[in-house]
């Protein structure tokens, strides 16, 4: 006749509520793991927000320093235009004057009329550097503004370059792991194993049957 030593199921169960830690320590140990791998997550998004945010800058200062150096060549292009274009306006008054002198039979290479010429060129000469220096000028403030703008994103890249998304969630991962390592020990002991549910939650059985003598 056989008896069912029901104290096996009653380990099995002192065992399962070992393993949950009375109700909630694993259960709290899984939930850390999860807010763990949650927070590392967020951090690697954030870092992947900020590495774009970066690069978007650097990408902007550097379109930058491209319109800025279309700018200086712009200015000097203007600067050379509106040279030709005194020369051409003094070009007309000295024909001007010269047929006007001519006109009135005067030598139009000597005396008073080849100084009111040279007046002429003079003027013209002094309009035509004027438009050069502001020209070089403005193209110079430019060129300050570009270089300025390509050390900008230079800066922004470097930056994004220096970020990790994947770091940033193994960083998150590394912090969180003593908390959970802690919880760990508190829950399963310094053996660091959970404790096993001896005998599947079945009964030992035990016989008062006397099975012969094998000899």
């Amino acid at each position: 006749m056989c008896f069912a030593n029901m104290g096996g199921a009653g380990a099995a169960t002192s065992g399962s509520t070992s393993l949950l830690g009375g109700g909630g320590g694993a259960t709290g140990l899984i939930g850390a793991g999860i807010n763990a791998l949650g927070q590392a997550k967020s951090s690697e998004l954030s870092a992947a927000g900020q590495k774009t945010e970066l690069a978007n800058q650097a990408y902007v200062a550097n379109m930058n320093a491209a319109l800025s150096e279309l700018q200086a060549q712009d200015a000097l292009r203007q600067g050379t235009l509106a040279g030709l274009d005194v020369r051409q306006r003094a070009k007309q008054v000295k024909g001007a004057q010269r047929a006007a002198f001519a006109a009135n039979g005067v030598k139009v290479d000597e005396g008073s009329p080849a100084a009111v010429q040279r007046s002429t060129e003079y003027l013209r000469d002094v309009d035509v550097a004027t438009l050069a220096n502001n020209a070089a000028r403005a193209a110079f403030g430019y060129r300050v503004q570009k270089a300025n703008q390509q050390a900008r994103g230079g800066a922004y890249a470097a930056g994004a370059d220096q970020i990790s998304p994947g770091g940033a969630a193994a960083t998150s991962l590394l912090t969180s792991a003593p908390s959970i390592a802690e919880k760990w020990y508190r829950l399963y002991g310094a053996q660091g194993i959970p404790p096993a549910a001896s005998g599947g939650g079945r009964g030992t059985y035990v016989s008062d049957f006397a099975y012969p003598d094998s000899e």
